[in-house]
């Protein structure tokens, strides 16, 4: 991808040829290498920001890099760029600020903003908190197998996967649709 004059080029788990298709399974992780097109040079203080799903990389930028991504990653087609620049830093502290908010002012170089206001506080996450969500998702983990298992999901796409692969039709999608209509007939 050529992106206002960055270059985006994408690697595979060494040996893999390149996926023409992004939903083809691959094992293992993903590079992303970004570099400025050919002559340009950065600016001082530039970041860039990459987003595959959930998953964020950010790095101040200095002409190339090479982002790794985790394999989930792979299922998506897209890749979010976002390019920033450092307007300024400070060092807060966090000392005495939980529960109390700390004001920080920083210098910035940016035109018409030459001090940036924050207020920063944090709060401790109870062990409540974390345990509740904790359950929430063993509750709806437990559903979701329940689900599988009450309507034999899990079995009727082993079936239907084994004879889509012995039989290797011209539309492979047409004879999964059909062959899971035909088993949801069958199946009680």
């Amino acid at each position: 991808a050529d992106l206002a004059g960055l270059r985006a080029d994408v690697s595979l788990p060494l040996g893999l040829p390149q996926p023409a298709d992004w939903s083809v399974a691959v094992n293992g992780p993903m590079e992303l290498y970004v570099e400025t097109g050919e002559g340009l040079a950065p600016p001082p203080d530039m970041c860039v920001s990459l987003r595959i799903g959930d998953v964020r990389k950010q790095a101040k930028f200095s002409g190339s890099r090479t982002y790794r991504f985790p394999e989930s990653c792979l299922r998506h087609a897209v890749c979010q760029v976002e390019v920033y620049m450092r307007l300024g830093g400070c060092m807060a502290p966090l000392d005495n600020v939980i529960g109390n908010p700390s004001d920080v002012q920083i210098a910035t170089a940016y035109p018409g903003l030459p001090i940036l206001a924050l207020r920063i506080s944090t709060a401790l996450s109870s062990v409540e908190a974390v345990e509740d969500k904790r359950q929430k998702v063993q509750m709806r983990l437990q559903a979701a197998q329940q689900y599988l298992a009450k309507h034999r999901i899990e079995e009727k796409l082993e079936n239907v996967i084994r004879e889509v692969v012995r039989v290797q039709p011209e539309n492979p999608e047409e004879f999964l649709s059909g062959n899971l209509v035909k088993q949801g007939k069958l199946l009680p």
